[in-house]
């Protein structure tokens, strides 16, 4: 053991320096956490130890050291490209969020890294891209101006569903109300996602309010189980498990969802966030929905004003299989409007509901629409929610619904390595 042990020492351990570029423009109290609890593995100023000099302790530390580096480099950050910063900035937030960074053996031994609280919150704020308002500007990201017809606009496509006095009934989706933003989930991470509606108040017939098959929809909980992964930088891939409680019934398999989700171009290139999104639908029992096998498409509209986000998700829908094969297009939405008030709660206003078919929209008294009053936010250890009371605006809809929808992201490893920085798709 003694021989071995002298016999690792002459296996070298590369530590090293390379000229650092001090250029990084922060509040001084979020430089001075940086440099007291992640230059060390994250910089090219790191202090080497003296038990860096002794294997194999020497081999864990180069490779930690060379590990950080390549996440996120504060010597380097002025090289970064702007999508670069981003795509880095992301990281920084989730691995705050999740109390991952720093890890508790280096916090062990350098009691000083050690975030409070405190330090935990100032650096989420000025680590999270997709809230500009309020958080301190690291260099390279940055805000742009909209002009107001950019902003009028936007608003008209995101209200237009709720001032239409066409004929209709809903295209909506009771096992998901959910609002999907830009962002997708970061390359490498695993997301666990429960998604539940409960009708409080309903219809007692069949193929009424939310209930597209025979069980009626009063007493009906709905509950939508998400496994989502991001694929790349820009991409997610998820799969679904629907099951539903008729009233007074035990938990049914009502069926499957797949899908793909994505970011286009990087964020604020255009005057409003664009994304994308593609699932097929699969519903095992005509008692919750006689079409067997539906296509969703999904364009993804964002823009932040400050503190408040709009969001809007235009809906198109297509049976493939079952009733209603042979007609076309059905068209709904969910839209959203947010107000980042604090981190663990926030009040926001979401609209559900849907026209029927694009070229023979049902009349108005059987159109479904919703408004839902929610909080959200994210509790520790990166659980985040979204609660609210949903209230029926005709007729045909059920006429409250309440929601609450769970989510957590633990990083699981990437198949792919990081998108280019001319990538707008993948």
């Amino acid at each position: 053991m003694v021989g071995a042990f002298v016999g690792i020492q002459f296996v070298p351990a590369k530590r090293t320096n390379p000229p650092a570029n001090p250029k990084l423009t922060a509040p001084p109290r979020v430089t001075e956490t940086l440099r007291r609890a992640c230059y060390d593995c994250h910089s090219n100023a790191t202090r080497w130890p003296w038990y860096s000099r002794v294997a194999p302790f020497s081999w864990f530390l180069v490779h930690d050291v060379s590990l950080g580096r390549k996440e996120v480099n504060f010597s380097e950050w002025d090289n970064y490209y702007p999508v670069t910063r981003r795509h880095k900035l992301e990281w920084m937030r989730r691995a705050l969020r999740q109390e991952e960074m720093p890890p508790w053996p280096y916090w062990l031994i350098h009691p000083a890294a050690r975030l409070t609280e405190a330090d935990r919150a100032e650096l989420d704020a000025g680590s999270n891209p997709s809230w500009p308002a309020g958080r301190p500007e690291i260099s390279g990201v940055k805000g742009t101006n909209v002009e107001n017809a950019v902003r009028a606009t936007f608003i008209l496509v995101l209200l237009l569903p709720l001032l239409r006095v066409a004929r209709a009934e809903a295209q909506l989706d009771p096992w998901e109300f959910e609002v999907y933003p830009y962002s997708t989930v970061s390359r490498g991470i695993i997301e666990l996602e429960t998604d539940n509606a409960v009708v409080a108040n309903g219809h007692s017939h069949g193929e009424n309010g939310t209930a597209a098959g025979t069980f009626r929809s009063q007493g009906m909980w709905y509950n939508g189980n998400e496994l989502t992964y991001g694929v790349s930088d820009r991409i997610e891939a998820a799969g679904y498990l629907d099951m539903a409680q008729p009233s007074g019934r035990g938990f049914w398999w009502a069926g499957d969802k797949f899908r793909l989700r994505g970011r286009l171009f990087d964020q604020e290139a255009l005057p409003v966030d664009l994304g994308w999104y593609l699932e097929v639908e699969y519903h095992k029992m005509p008692q919750f929905d006689d079409a067997s096998w539906e296509l969703e498409l999904k364009p993804i509209i964002e823009k932040d004003f400050g503190p408040i986000s709009l969001v809007a998700n235009p809906v198109f829908e297509k049976v493939l299989s079952g009733a209603g094969r042979n007609q076309g297009f059905e068209f709904g939405y969910r839209s959203g409007v947010y107000y980042r008030w604090m981190r663990y709660l926030s009040p926001g206003v979401e609209f559900y509901g849907g026209i029927g078919l694009i070229d023979d929209n049902d009349p108005i008294s059987e159109q479904q629409h919703y408004i839902f009053p929610v909080i959200w936010g994210e509790l520790p250890h990166g659980i985040e929610y979204n609660v609210g009371s949903g209230f029926g605006l005709t007729p045909g809809s059920d006429h409250v619904i309440i929601k609450f929808n769970l989510e957590i992201e633990k990083f699981l490893g990437a198949i792919f390595g990081p998108s280019s920085e001319r990538s707008w798709f993948f």
